[in-house]
């Protein structure tokens, strides 16, 4: 082993360290009944980093050099029919804006950059903005593919989002089995609802499976829905403890961290 870290390798740990002020342990093992397909990720691989910065403009570069701005100082949105219209949208290509767009469509005042933990190989970048119904909304950013034929230069895309209501961990999901009425998760975190609104407001997809997404204090939870019996119901429940972040849902392609910094966790 080298006698020295390298200084990106120390740097991620040390931001690991930070990160994890906001993660508790799993705990929410099931018992009992017949449990849903419950996956837990883990990644062992040494982080290949990437040193470039996020290409930026100079509005979002400069949100990073101040000092970090408090979510309580930063204006409500209003989580209407428009906002979710949009949120939906994205990242459903032609449809992914910029981070600069972002910032025109609904402001970014609290942006915030850190090395990932060990098993990424990008740093994290993401905003936080404050909900007139409550929660936080947490917005995710990718680097745009290097333009090596000419053509646009490099950007900073909109990867993803979740939507927070209430603080809660693993451990509050373990009573959902498969099979579990949709209800039961609901009366948990009431985010699913935006979800299935989502799912019927298209006639094509009525009664197709659909997913919901959760931030955790101890990682991400993704839970798909099958209708059967004339409602819907668990199919299968997906905890990933290292918060890996896919843009389709899946546990395929690109994966960024989405553990937030400690101050930005909704207590």
């Amino acid at each position: 082993m080298p006698k020295k870290l390298p200084a990106l390798l120390l740097a991620a740990l040390l931001a690991c360290g930070a990160l994890a002020a906001c993660q508790k342990t799993p705990s929410g093992a099931q018992t009992g009944g017949t449990a849903a397909a419950v996956v837990d990720q883990t990644t062992t691989e040494a982080p290949t980093l990437d040193p470039r910065p996020f290409p930026l403009p100079a509005k979002q570069q400069a949100l990073l050099r101040a000092p970090q701005k408090a979510i309580q100082d930063a204006k409500n949105l209003d989580l209407n029919a428009a906002l979710l219209d949009w949120l939906f949208a994205t990242g459903m290509y032609p449809n992914t804006p910029t981070i600069e767009q972002v910032d025109q469509k609904i402001g970014i005042e609290c942006l915030r950059a850190a090395q990932p933990p060990a098993g990424y190989e990008t740093a994290s970048l993401y905003s936080v903005h404050p909900m007139k119904q409550g929660g936080l909304l947490y917005l995710y950013y990718k680097k745009d593919e290097p333009k090596t034929l000419g053509g646009e230069p490099e950007q900073t895309l909109l990867y993803h989002w979740l939507y927070v209501q209430k603080s809660l961990s693993y451990a509050d999901f373990a009573s959902i089995k498969d099979g579990s009425p949709i209800a039961d998760v609901k009366a948990i975190d009431a985010v699913v609802t935006i979800y299935e609104d989502r799912d019927h407001s298209y006639e094509d997809n009525a009664h197709m499976d659909f997913r919901s997404q959760h931030y955790l204090r101890d990682g991400l939870l993704s839970i798909t829905y099958t209708y059967k019996d004339g409602g819907y119901a668990v199919k299968s429940v997906t905890h990933r403890a290292l918060f890996q972040l896919f843009e389709d849902g899946y546990d395929v392609g690109y994966a960024l961290c989405a553990q937030v910094q400690a101050q930005d966790c909704l207590q």
